[in-house]
């Protein structure tokens, strides 16, 4: 699974999401936030 997200990152040419996302993935697990919340959160740069 994680190698395909950071290939859709990179495909898609958004590095910042890429060097965030799975750190911002267990933080929102731990706190359960919602779906739609963690993507909002993600730096779209």
């Amino acid at each position: 699974m994680m190698e395909k997200i950071e290939k859709y990152c990179q495909r898609l040419n958004v590095p910042t999401i890429c060097d965030v996302w799975s750190e911002a993935a267990e933080q929102a697990a731990k706190n359960n936030v919602l779906y739609s919340a963690f993507l909002f959160s993600l730096p779209y740069t």
